[in-house]
């Protein structure tokens, strides 16, 4: 009698537990989704990322062009100002001489 009673205490412990076993492994497998869905957002995350370093790459290499542009003209509108430094000084020796000739007639 005894037995029969632990018996039917070991029957219900076990059909306790495999209900627990049973909603664990549902939570489980919501579990899986959940981790799946967050690789997946995770993957994107990472795409976005990869891009956004890409166009800063780009950015910065555009930026770096820039300013050996600018650094070129800098020179060049140097050499210009100098050019033209040098013409108005030929100039005024030019006048200077034009008007010796004129003087001298």
């Amino acid at each position: 009698n005894s037995e029969v009673a632990d018996l039917k205490i070991k029957e219900a412990e076990l059909e306790q537990l495999k209900a627990q076993f049973d909603e664990m492994s549902a939570n489980a497998g919501a579990m899986e989704a959940q981790i799946k869905e967050l690789q997946a957002k995770a993957k994107q995350d990472l795409e976005r990322i990869r891009v956004l370093e890409l166009t800063r790459k780009e950015a910065e290499a555009r930026n770096t062009q820039l300013n050996k542009d600018h650094t070129a003209l800098q020179k060049k509108a140097k050499l210009l100002i100098d050019d033209k430094t040098a013409l108005e000084a030929r100039v005024a020796e030019l006048l200077k001489e034009i008007d010796k000739l004129v003087n001298c007639e």
